[in-house]
């Protein structure tokens, strides 16, 4: 008996409700934690054009120690990533590209809404032509192709919003991490991190989990005690000729995301019963 156009489509149907019915869960706390994040990066932000002031009272500190809401951000992000995709395999490059293609849909809108929004920054750039015409012309390409973090040379990207460096910062994440997926996976032994809940190996899993956190920790501290004393320079040039080699750029902050992705394993290593399968890609 041969199935009707109409009954594939109802079968259709109830697998992709099957399907959207088993996702996982919107861990709610992520929202709160965000809005910690926004409001310390809001209030650097804040405090830059009164730094005059801070430094009067001795309370430098203070506005500084905000960029820690970015070290939040690309924690959360390595966490939400594992979330979503954790079990998928990445194994040929339409599937690869296919992931790239998600971030970028959730990524670039509001990224060239904000460019649009400070054009005029970027005009008064070429106007005072401080850097030269082909500095600008390759500062002004990567900054429109995402990639201007990924570039060791101080820009100095307080030219053009330079608020989105961390999104530049936030997209080679996603480049690089189903590469980082599979050898965290090659080094828990695993094919899918959903297994490691319920095999008889959970326990060493874990071990080996916690030592690679401690490990990833340790090295993500070091870019950071170079941020805390670049910081306390009061030679602003001397300062913004180091922002590009331990502040902006992807691979100093690559051990935060990474570490975001290991205590994302940790979690769901940790919890009980079976998880939810993760979203196709």
């Amino acid at each position: 008996m041969e199935l009707s156009s109409t009954d594939n489509t109802e079968n259709v149907q109830s697998e992709n409700k099957n399907k959207q019915s088993i996702r996982r869960p919107i861990i709610h706390v992520f929202t709160g934690f965000r809005a910690l994040a926004c409001l310390w990066i809001f209030m650097f932000h804040s405090a830059i054009g009164k730094m005059d002031e801070m430094i009067k009272f001795n309370i430098v500190w203070v506005p500084w120690s905000a960029s820690a809401g970015v070290v939040l951000f690309f924690c959360l992000s390595g966490f939400v990533m594992i979330w979503t995709y954790g079990d998928c395999e990445f194994k040929s490059i339409k599937c690869y590209w296919s992931f790239i293609g998600r971030r970028a849909a959730r990524l670039f809108p509001l990224y060239y809404f904000s460019l649009f929004l400070s054009i005029n920054d970027i005009k008064n750039r070429w106007n005072m032509n401080k850097s030269g015409t082909t500095v600008n012309t390759i500062y002004t390409v990567s900054t429109l192709l995402a990639v201007q973090t990924w570039i060791p040379y101080d820009f100095d990207i307080q030219f053009w919003n330079d608020a989105i460096w961390s999104v530049q910062t936030e997209w080679f994440f996603y480049f690089v991490f189903p590469f980082l997926l599979r050898l965290i996976r090659y080094l828990l032994n695993t094919t899918k991190i959903s297994l490691l809940i319920n095999t008889n190996n959970k326990k060493k899993s874990l071990q080996r989990l916690y030592i690679m956190w401690f490990v990833v920790f340790c090295v993500s501290i070091i870019p950071l005690l170079f941020q805390w004393k670049m910081f306390n320079l009061t030679n602003i040039e001397q300062r913004k000729g180091q922002i590009a080699a331990i502040y902006v750029s992807p691979l100093a902050r690559i051990p935060e995301f990474i570490l975001g992705m290991i205590t994302g394993i940790i979690y769901m290593g940790c919890s009980t019963g079976n998880l939810p399968p993760y979203t196709e890609v």
